[in-house]
């Protein structure tokens, strides 16, 4: 499997997955044993990763950055969302139900 190998700038921590943000703008998701999960890991953003917020479920990850861009990544799929600011993106917060949403 692959290694971080660059500044780690942003983590968040779940039961089943530990999220790393890099200084070049990587976002890693590694399970328990540090192994990459599938369609790991992804380059969401162009500059450092300033946040990253899990929900409850541990399958929606948001990441936000210096680039101005804010991420919403679901674990289980790869599938990625990507929403662009005008300025450095600072911090973010995933509503912990996110996965309920209906």
């Amino acid at each position: 499997a692959g290694k971080v190998g660059s500044a780690v700038t942003a983590a968040a921590v779940h039961d089943k997955v530990l999220v790393l943000g890099t200084i070049g703008g990587t976002v890693w998701a590694l399970d328990a044993g540090g192994n990459p999960l599938p369609n790991q890991p992804k380059p969401l953003h162009g500059g450092p990763v300033n946040c990253i917020s899990i929900d409850v479920s541990g399958d929606f990850v948001a990441s936000a950055s210096d680039d101005g861009t804010v991420t919403l990544q679901r674990l289980s799929s790869g599938d990625v969302e990507r929403y662009v600011f005008s300025r450095p993106v600072l911090t973010c917060s995933i509503n912990p139900l996110y996965a309920d949403k209906g």
